[in-house]
């Protein structure tokens, strides 16, 4: 299938059912981003890898860090990565497509790979299966802003969707209902898909920049 097809019309008990799911397309078009390698053996967080992060005083602070906060329910100067939840608002509430890339439409992995580029300059594969398969796997509660999360069918741990991890249990994703959202993984609808957290690693990297 192509990266401009669009999936099935569903009711609204079945998107309900199959909010979690991504498309398996591979064949859509690969993310203008570039690969660095990290200096590190260890698996690092993305918010480790990338731009420098700075810290405000709540006065200085901006529209975006109360809107995000007040979602996520955290300390508006916890919300200091600014390209991060910049580019989170740029996409906010862009519906999800089965197999999109782009503002018409994006699905999960387009969106996390999209981020990752553009935030971290850091190049993933396409689909969320190539991406589990590639990230050292991170607990529930050891994972960290910057991490990827996984979800799908626990008793096969066949991933079927992903997202980004902001920290406190939430993550950023499209979803199929909501298209691009923030949402916790503590919500029984995602604790009972949840399958592991991300890590990259300088391993998982070399294999990315091999590939691509």
């Amino acid at each position: 299938m192509s990266a401009s097809a669009q999936g099935p019309m569903l009711n609204k008990d079945e998107v309900a059912k199959f909010d979690w799911l991504e498309s398996p397309v591979i064949d859509a078009a690969p993310l203008p981003v570039i690969a660095i390698a990290i200096p590190e053996i260890k698996a690092t967080p993305a918010a480790r890898l990338g731009r420098g992060v700075k810290t405000f005083a709540t006065e200085m602070c901006s529209g975006l860090q109360f809107k995000f906060a007040q979602l996520m329910n955290r300390e508006v100067e916890a919300v200091a990565n600014l390209s991060l939840y910049g580019f989170i608002n740029d996409w906010w509430h862009t519906r999800y497509r089965y197999g999109g890339t782009g503002k018409s439409g994006i699905d999960c992995s387009a969106f996390v790979g999209l981020l990752m580029g553009s935030v971290y300059a850091i190049k993933l594969p396409r689909t969320s299966r190539e991406q589990y398969k590639m990230a050292a796997k991170v607990g529930k509660d050891e994972m960290e802003e910057g991490d990827m999360i996984f979800f799908g069918m626990k008793k096969t741990k066949s991933v079927n969707h992903v997202g980004f991890y902001l920290g406190n249990g939430y993550f950023v994703h499209s979803s199929l209902s909501q298209g691009v959202t923030i949402s916790n993984v503590n919500d029984s609808y995602y604790a009972d898909r949840f399958i592991s957290g991300g890590r990259l690693s300088y391993y998982g990297l070399e294999n990315i920049i091999e590939r691509f």
